[in-house]
């Protein structure tokens, strides 16, 4: 933290709300720490000069401490049976609602969609074989985070 004007030295201190936990504020100033609990934070921190009487000044925060997005699902999806409907859902961990989900490939791919604001791969394939692709995510932060990873289905003659 930094402040400007004042009168002599300068102290630090969180005068409403808390501090996520595992964070610290100095009395000099120094914010630090690592949170170690996803949640929503408000809280207001104060800088006090040292004249007499003293002039204060405050400015109240608000975040929102989350986990990375990460999907969790297998890179390797359950087989799917040809000519029969499938339905895979992705999972992830962390983030911020929405996830938003995409899919690329530069191979031939079946009639197996991603719909991108469930993470629900669906479809029929009319045809057999193993497909690759890159899965991504993001999430509602700002900036967003992200996760990705290749995936790949096979496609194989059920009875």
């Amino acid at each position: 933290m930094a402040s400007t004007g004042g009168t002599g030295n300068v102290s630090w201190s969180v005068t409403a709300g808390a501090l996520p936990a595992g964070w610290s504020l100095s009395s000099t100033g120094l914010l630090s720490g690592v949170a170690t609990t996803d949640g929503n934070y408000s809280f207001t921190i104060q800088a006090r000069d040292s004249a007499n009487p003293p002039q204060t000044a405050q400015v109240q925060y608000t975040l929102l401490i989350a986990e990375p997005l990460t999907i969790t699902s297998s890179p390797t999806f359950s087989s799917a049976c040809v000519n029969r409907p499938y339905s895979f859902t992705v999972t992830t961990s962390g983030g911020i609602p929405p996830i938003q989900f995409s899919f690329f490939t530069t191979q031939l791919w079946v009639a197996i969609n991603l719909n991108q604001a469930t993470g629900t791969f669906s479809g029929t394939s009319n045809v057999t074989g193993t497909f690759t692709g890159s899965l991504g995510a993001s999430d509602g932060a700002q900036p967003p985070s992200g996760s990705s990873q290749t995936i790949s289905l096979t496609v194989v003659n059920c009875p």
